[in-house]
């Protein structure tokens, strides 16, 4: 079998969903019909190197920003995509429409990586973007040493894989893995210590975080380190020198 795809998540998640999954066909027929609005959730750099032709750009942590823009008939269909399977930006933004009371949300799974693999036309951009000036791209930025990612908050995740590759690690960094024991148990970054956030407040998880260290947050596909450091940041606790992974970090077992 050549197309195999794990769903992670598995039931526990299933049975929390009220929206759709499509694949690539549901999202071709909806860009050819125009038949539904398709979101780019990714950050913005990303949009404006290669997008699904007359998609529009909502970033999933600036949904907020951006209300203005979203149809006013709340059963408009909308499908969102981002960085593939192993992305929860989709996911996210899919889950804040429906709070805005969207009856007709779906998530085009695969996302902008099977689009192209599947030889869809592509566009460096999009009819429909949503521009906003704190969305600019910006030069390679910095924290001591450490390169961060296109997200406020996020860790350049191929920089950091580049490095554990190298074995040039910065010693000044602690992953703190923040999935559950059993997780953490079938595997994690080397030298990654386990906090499992979802069970701490913010004060908690504060706590046991390394001192006079870069802290880098990390899960299996990013949400949940995606919302350990929002919950960290919504507690008014310095975020600083916290940060978590802008994307997975995928090496092989070596």
């Amino acid at each position: 079998y050549t197309n195999v795809k794990l769903y992670q998540a598995g039931e526990p998640e299933w049975k929390m969903k009220s929206y759709l999954e499509v694949g690539t066909p549901v999202a071709q027929a909806a860009f050819k019909n125009e038949s539904a609005l398709l979101i780019d959730a990714r950050p913005y750099a990303k949009y404006l190197a290669g997008t699904i032709p007359g998609a529009m750009h909502i970033h999933d942590a600036d949904v907020d920003k951006f209300i203005g823009r979203l149809p006013s008939d709340k059963t408009t269909s909308i499908i969102t995509f981002c960085e593939g399977y192993d992305c929860a930006k989709s996911h996210n933004l899919a889950k804040k429409l429906e709070t805005l009371g969207y009856k007709k949300v779906s998530v085009y799974a695969g996302g902008y990586p099977e689009w192209k693999e599947a030889g869809n036309q592509t566009t460096a951009g999009g009819a429909k973007k949503v521009e906003a000036k704190a969305e600019t791209p910006k030069k390679d930025a910095f924290v001591e040493g450490i390169k961060l990612g296109a997200d406020e908050g996020t860790v350049d995740g191929e920089w950091y894989k580049a490095h554990i590759m190298a074995g040039t690690v910065p010693s000044n960094v602690a992953i703190i893995d923040v999935r559950s024991p059993s997780e953490y148990a079938n595997g994690h970054i080397k030298g990654a210590i386990n906090i499992e956030a979802g069970k701490l407040s913010a004060q908690e998880f504060a706590a046991k975080l390394p001192k006079g260290k870069v802290v880098i947050l990390n899960c299996s596909a990013g949400g949940r380190s995606m919302e350990a450091f929002l919950k960290l940041q919504g507690a008014k606790i310095d975020v600083s020198k916290i940060f978590y992974f802008d994307a997975n970090i995928k090496c092989d077992k070596s």
